[in-house]
């Protein structure tokens, strides 16, 4: 933690004090002060920010899972529906669609609802010259598969 927010030459230093994220000087100088605030580690956590662009400061962090901490990256998709937010594993584990086709479909510019609301399987509908038509239809009259016709689509 300390390495990767105040040493430029550690590998980490771009994305963490490289950002501006730092360890407060209440951790960086004094462990005891560490492991009051947060307590001994549980087995199987690592420290976690709550929030990923804030510092290291007993306000902004837990002990976190792996899974936990996967789910609370810049990386990951986080979609609204019904004024709930979560990220595409969470939704994918509360519906029928993967996370994977979650984020697929936000990457091409699906609402936040479509993405999540839409059944796996459902035909893909464009419109040209004002006809609505299946991605899959007019990949048949175009003779190209319709996954080629979708990722250049994309």
């Amino acid at each position: 933690m300390k390495h990767r927010c105040h040493t430029p030459s550690s590998s980490g230093y771009p994305f963490y004090g490289g950002r501006g994220i730092e360890v407060c000087d209440r951790w960086r100088y004094s462990f005891e002060n560490f492991l009051a605030d947060m307590g001994p580690r549980p087995d199987g956590h690592t420290i976690e920010r709550k929030d990923n662009d804030g510092n290291y400061c007993p306000e902004n962090c837990v002990w976190a899972t792996t899974q936990q901490q996967n789910r609370n990256t810049r990386r990951n998709v986080v979609l609204t529906k019904a004024g709930v937010t979560l990220c595409a594993p969470e939704w994918a584990e509360q519906g029928d669609v993967p996370a994977k086709r979650i984020r697929s479909r936000v990457r091409l510019g699906w609402s936040d609802e479509k993405a999540l609301e839409t059944p796996l399987g459902a035909r893909t509908v464009i419109r040209i010259d004002g006809k609505q038509v299946s991605v899959s239809a007019l990949a048949k009259s175009l003779g190209m598969p319709a996954d080629t016709l979708r990722k250049r689509l994309r």
